[in-house]
């Protein structure tokens, strides 16, 4: 069975020896303290140009600006402004910050109902899509499957689309600040702009998916380009890029335990 291993010579090969690809669960997730844990990924890098990233997390009483998704070229001199940062909004949303080293822009979403000690599955998609020129627009985010914020809807337009590759960080903020408190799981990039019907499919009513398998109206496992479980079938302190990529993260100020038997 894929993700069990082989029979070899009377024995049990382990799935990760035997070079098979390891079976989707998601029976964990990763809890952040709110002080000082947070994920390096910074090996993976990305721009904020006709992506989606899509993260399932659970609040647990943040902080105002608490940060759940950081892109930074320098950790230590980049500021809020200058790069890319998705954060917890008071009362219960998100805002976010781009930034060019020039140039920055940036916005709320409002109170979504991303309430505390509940699962909420997120999706932000920006741009049109690969094969479109980026202009800026449109930027949407969806919880929980449904369209919650669309940036044409408040006039907001100009994001700053800039081609520095960053790297990314989970639960920090430049200078080491404003890290998440609460757990995070199921981490993912892609090179497309999602549509609604492939996330409402990705959201699966509360139940995430394999985003390795095509199924339904999900038929964008050809544009991952990183993909993190943040738990299932990681051994501490390594958080293994499950794209095939190799970009694997690595926990940082946190231990063992953070991996928690806390899912959606």
């Amino acid at each position: 069975m894929l993700g069990l291993g082989n029979t070899l010579s009377g024995g049990i090969v382990p799935a990760a020896a035997a070079g098979l690809t390891p079976a989707f669960a998601d029976d964990k997730s990763l809890n952040f303290d709110g002080s000082d844990d947070y994920v390096d990924i910074s090996d993976f890098k990305f721009t904020n140009q006709n992506i989606s990233i899509s993260f399932w997390a659970k609040p647990s009483t943040p902080g105002h600006g608490e940060t759940l998704i950081g892109g930074w070229v320098d950790l230590a001199a980049d500021t809020w402004f200058k790069r890319f940062v998705i954060q917890y909004n008071n009362p219960e949303g998100l805002r976010w910050y781009f930034g060019d080293g020039t140039n920055n822009w940036g916005y709320n979403t409002g109170d979504n109902d991303f309430t505390n000690n509940t699962w909420h599955h997120w999706v932000m998609t920006i741009g049109a899509g690969p094969s479109t020129p980026y202009t800026g627009a449109p930027l949407i985010f969806y919880m929980d499957g449904a369209e919650v914020f669309d940036i044409a809807d408040v006039g907001g337009s100009g994001l700053v689309g800039s081609s520095t590759e960053l790297g990314l960080f989970i639960s920090k903020g430049p200078s080491g600040t404003s890290t998440w408190t609460g757990n995070i799981n199921d981490v993912a990039f892609f090179d497309t702009v999602l549509s609604a019907a492939q996330i409402a499919a990705m959201y699966n009513s509360g139940d995430p998916t394999d985003l390795r398998v095509n199924a339904g109206d999900y038929d964008a496992k050809d544009n991952l380009t990183g993909y993190w479980w943040f738990g299932d079938e990681d051994t501490y302190p390594t958080i293994t890029d499950r794209s095939g990529n190799g970009n694997d993260g690595t926990m940082t100020n946190m231990v063992s335990g953070d991996i928690e038997s806390e899912v959606p």
